[in-house]
């Protein structure tokens, strides 16, 4: 009976979400050159990056992503904003969890005409974040320019109403505040590095110091051209780096999951991953419900995000982890009645505490 509960819970949860948007959301995982993957943008959703770059050029009235404009692979409609703009219209944003997801555009051409034609294209999409002078309209998705600094500049100061903000590649000590224009910086590894060295102190207190002086200023950080190694990504996400470049997407995402704020829920890692209950012995948790787990792989899902759905839809709640102020109120008698009663107490939990 649990058993067959738990896989009726699990086809239900597959057909409220599809494959794609059950992955965990990663804030600070951003797939550079994302159009040189096996498959573009498809893959850095299935892994559940909340960024990808592309780089376009103009071609006779179309916009051609390719980091040489004639090995492109389709255009930027094609490739992105149309599977994005499905996306949003299916889930309301692009997991489904309301969280912004960030598309980088990196202009390759320095013509006007390059601007004017994605401004036309942009205007097509309600899903994107409108800018003004005077305010921000949010939208499920945020379009950044970098690239060429004429060219995104033109773009940001030659449209009142903007789909797009930008970056700077280059960090002056003279900088002004952010507006709404110019919201990030994009860095490589190295750049950092020596914009941060002004202060003694090894490598991540310099990348720290940088962070919080872009930070000070209303902006944030993306870095890229790292090493692609964990010693480099855990420095980073150390000093706070607001979204790390990386071509290795599997690496990645295996590297944040093998982290300590992967199992803490919202993490400073921006995981949205399961909590862990706190367990009296060391080790991975497993489950003891092997049908379960069987039946989750088939759907794509990670076994324990299916798990922390159902019992999320279910009226039953860990102490500490949703729980209403009323409740958290109630006599630790009341809430050991609660959690002995054989209603709405998912399988596996004895007294509030789940089994090992």
């Amino acid at each position: 009976m649990i058993l067959t509960a738990l896989a009726m819970a699990t086809l239900c949860q597959a057909a409220a979400y599809d494959g794609l948007a059950a992955r965990a959301y990663l804030k600070v995982a951003h797939s550079h050159n994302d159009y040189e993957q096996r498959a573009p943008l498809k893959d850095a959703l299935q892994a559940g990056f909340a960024s990808v770059e592309a780089d376009v050029w103009w071609g006779d009235g179309q916009l051609p992503v390719a980091h040489l404009p004639f090995l492109s692979r389709g255009g930027l409609e094609e490739l992105y904003l149309g599977p994005l703009q499905a996306r949003v219209d299916r889930l309301g944003s692009v997991y489904g969890d309301g969280e912004p997801f960030y598309l980088w555009i990196d202009l390759k051409d320095a013509r006007p005409a390059l601007t004017d034609e994605l401004h036309g294209v942009l205007s097509r999409f309600p899903m994107l974040t409108v800018f003004t002078d005077e305010a921000v309209l949010p939208g499920p998705v945020v379009v950044v320019l970098t690239g060429d600094e004429e060219a995104k500049k033109r773009y940001t100061d030659g449209h009142r109403l903007r789909y797009a903000c930008r970056d700077s590649n280059l960090l002056g000590a003279l900088d002004p505040p952010a507006d709404r224009r110019w919201t990030w910086y994009a860095l490589t590894f190295d750049e950092a590095l020596a914009a941060g060295a002004s202060g003694a102190g090894d490598a991540g207190e310099r990348l720290r110091a940088l962070v919080e002086r872009i930070h000070r200023l209303g902006r944030r950080l993306r870095l890229y051209e790292a090493p692609e190694r964990p010693e480099t990504w855990r420095l980073m996400l150390a000093a706070g780096v607001d979204l790390i470049g990386t071509d290795r997407l599997a690496e990645f995402r295996a590297f944040l999951e093998r982290e300590r704020g992967w199992r803490r829920g919202r993490s400073r890692w921006g995981t949205r991953a399961v909590s862990a209950p706190r367990r009296s012995r060391p080790g991975p948790r497993r489950s003891r419900r092997p049908e379960a787990r069987a039946l989750a792989r088939e759907k794509g899902f990670e076994v324990e995000a299916v798990l922390e759905r159902w019992r999320r839809a279910s009226p039953w709640r860990p102490h500490g982890e949703g729980t209403p102020p009323e409740e958290a109120a109630r006599t630790t008698s009341q809430r050991r009645r609660r959690s002995r009663s054989p209603r709405g107490r998912p399988p596996g939990v004895r007294g509030g505490v789940t089994a090992a």
